[in-house]
């Protein structure tokens, strides 16, 4: 196995942090996100009160939800402004 040098290893362990810090912000912002959609259906099914179909409905809205979150917040960065110093010929419209 080739050496490392000091350099690459201080990188390695910089981008390890960078892609962690990413993840847990996803997961806190995907988490967030389908409760509080979650919260907002149960919401609009509850004037009536719950019976089967709204409970049915929900479960299903439930299961349906996780791509759609996934989507949106996989889409948001595209959108973000970048910082000039981070932009690249190969990567210019998103710095996350």
């Amino acid at each position: 196995m080739p050496e490392r040098s000091p350099l690459q290893v201080i990188q390695a362990d910089a981008a390890g942090n960078d892609i962690f810090g990413r993840r847990m912000l996803f997961a806190v912002l995907f988490a967030a996100t389908m409760a509080g959609f979650l919260a907002l259906a149960a919401l609009a099914l509850a004037p009536g009160g719950f019976g089967i179909i709204d409970i049915t409905l929900l479960a299903l809205f439930a299961a349906t939800l996780p791509w759609m979150v996934a989507g949106f917040w996989n889409a948001v960065p595209i959108y973000l402004p970048c910082p000039s110093d981070q932009k690249s010929a190969v990567h210019s419209t998103s710095c996350l």
